[in-house]
């Protein structure tokens, strides 16, 4: 009567174990994902740099004022970990090559004035 126990022992002990073993393990997981999903709604943007928009704009009009305020805006933006690097970077990109352009016109100019003369 007893020999045919012994095989039911592995069945109890699969029923028994298994979902303290499926709580021993789903439990922490369950938990730490949604902790995870409650930090994640914590993570803000930076603030954008108004400064560095105010470059970029300037850029395409005057570039002289493009490079200052770029370098400025890039300044502060390194301090205060604000968002706007690209901003401020295209700016200073923009303006020196404006800057450049504007002074090879002048001097095409000045030179075309002077051989004409």
């Amino acid at each position: 009567m007893f020999a045919g126990l012994a095989g039911w022992h592995l069945v109890i002990i699969a029923v028994i174990v298994s979902p303290v073993l499926i709580a021993a393990i789903g439990i922490p997981i369950a938990v730490a994902q949604g902790r995870a999903r409650r930090d994640a709604g914590l993570v803000t943007n930076p603030r954008l740099n108004p400064l560095s928009i105010a470059a970029f704009v300037s850029a395409f009009l005057i570039g002289i004022v493009g490079v200052v305020l770029g370098h400025v805006a890039r300044s502060q933006i390194r301090r205060s970990g604000e968002a706007g690097w690209g901003f401020a970077t295209f700016a200073l990109f923009l303006g020196y090559w404006a800057t450049a352009v504007t002074l090879l016109g002048v001097v095409s100019v000045v030179g075309a004035a002077l051989w004409q003369s």
